[in-house]
Parts: structure tokens; sequence; C-alpha cells
């Protein structure tokens, strides 16, 4: 959901955030991080993230109002 070039950044900066890297398809990767990943890429979010990186993010939210009939 995140731009990739903003985790692979994130994943740079705190490669022992990152319990594994999984290719799904489509040139798109989920990562699952550890508890503490979690809650620096929290932190690092909200301290560097543009616009552009949490497009995908909102995207999300507004289909599960739209699938959930909220206004």
């Amino acid at each position: 959901m995140l731009a990739t070039n903003f985790v692979e950044t994130f994943v740079n900066e705190h490669p022992d955030a990152l319990v594994r890297a999984v290719p799904i398809g489509e040139g798109r990767v989920h990562r699952d991080f550890t508890k503490d990943g979690k809650a620096l890429l929290h932190r690092f979010a909200r301290e560097n993230a543009m616009r552009q990186d949490l497009v995908g993010v909102v995207e999300v939210l507004k289909a599960l109002r739209f699938y959930c009939g909220l206004k």
C-alpha cells in the first residue's frame, strides 16, 4: 500500500525491521516487519511520508468506506 521507494528507503535505514519480503506478482512485494519494525515504520511515515507515498493507503480506506456504506 505504501509507495515502493518509500518502503525501500525505510528498509535500507532499518534492515533489522524486516522479517521477509515475498513477491506477490506484478512487481509488488509483501513485506513482513517485526513488531518493533512496525512501530519504526509508523514513526518513519509520520516524519517522512509525502502525499504520493500514502496514495495506496488512502485508496484502500476509500474502498472500505464504500463497501461498508459509509459516507
